[in-house]
């Protein structure tokens, strides 16, 4: 079956009676077709309106950066901390919380000890995490004995937790 959906024409095949590149392309472009103007019209505007601003996060306290972008340009949003560190004192530090004021912000890493904030979203990638889904994946499966390849060390300790 070829990309627009139609069997290849087993006489236009290439060798061996497969079907060649040719018979796989598709036969027309996603942008055009009976209305493209209106496939035109789906795609999202909102992207073009879109300013992002990029900081150095290792160049100036937390406080300083949540007050810069909020006086930079009324940010709105903020997509940061990676550093646990950082996240840790977002979290917990009363005076780096009460800068990012209305601020919604997506940290990057997540809390020990983790309360839910409202303008606060965690979006972590941790080993521990990874760890925790396939642990029960593994258990779903009816496994009971799995082998774990770890490193040594504080970052293998927390993963076998």
């Amino acid at each position: 079956m070829t990309a627009s959906g139609t069997r290849p024409n087993p006489s236009a095949s290439g060798v061996d009676g497969k079907a060649s590149a040719a018979d796989c392309a598709p036969r027309r472009r996603p942008l055009s077709g009976r209305a493209p103007e209106a496939n035109h019209r789906q795609r999202p505007s909102a992207a073009s309106s879109v300013q992002v601003k990029v900081y150095d996060t290792s160049s100036q306290l937390l406080p300083a950066l949540l007050a810069q972008a909020q006086r930079d340009g009324g940010a709105s949003m903020i997509i940061d901390p990676l550093l646990k560190n950082n996240v840790e004192q977002l979290y917990n530090d009363n005076a780096v919380a009460a800068s990012a004021g209305t601020l919604h912000i997506l940290a990057l890493n997540q809390p020990e000890h983790l309360q839910p904030r409202p303008n606060i979203c965690y979006f972590a990638l941790s080993p521990e995490d990874e760890a925790r889904d396939a642990a029960n994946h593994i258990h779903q499966q009816g496994r009971q004995q799995p082998l774990l390849l770890l490193p040594r060390g504080a970052l293998g300790d927390r993963i076998a937790k």
